[in-house]
């Protein structure tokens, strides 16, 4: 069993590959695709990682029998991800969303006037 997970930042998109959560076995990013700036929110950028993750993938004869997905974080172009990694990788058991939105926290202590 394979997991891939998915973390979305406020500026760049990570992918890692891991087997039974253990050790990762490849990653790719948008820093790693070239992409500077205000490119990494493109749509483009989304098949590129995609398929540079699936072309190490393959370099190595790996066969994903079963793949579960973890999805951290908030991102634009999240469905896009998921998109390319069904076109590619036909062996998609699960998708778990984790999605951490801020709620402004605790009410604070009323100030004290004088």
């Amino acid at each position: 069993m394979f997991f891939l997970t998915i973390t979305c930042t406020s500026n760049n998109y990570f992918l890692s590959l891991k087997k039974e959560k253990k050790n990762i076995l490849f990653w790719a990013s948008a820093g790693t695709c070239s992409f500077r700036g205000s490119k990494k929110h493109s749509p483009l950028l989304c098949e590129t990682i995609v398929t540079k993750l699936v072309t190490k993938i393959m370099d190595n004869n790996i066969k994903l029998k079963k793949l579960e997905i973890d999805i951290h974080g908030i991102g634009s172009n999240l469905f896009l991800i998921l998109y390319q990694l069904d076109r590619n990788v036909k062996s998609i058991k699960k998708i778990i969303f984790k999605k951490k939105i801020p709620h402004n926290g605790c009410r604070n202590v009323k100030t004290r006037r004088l």
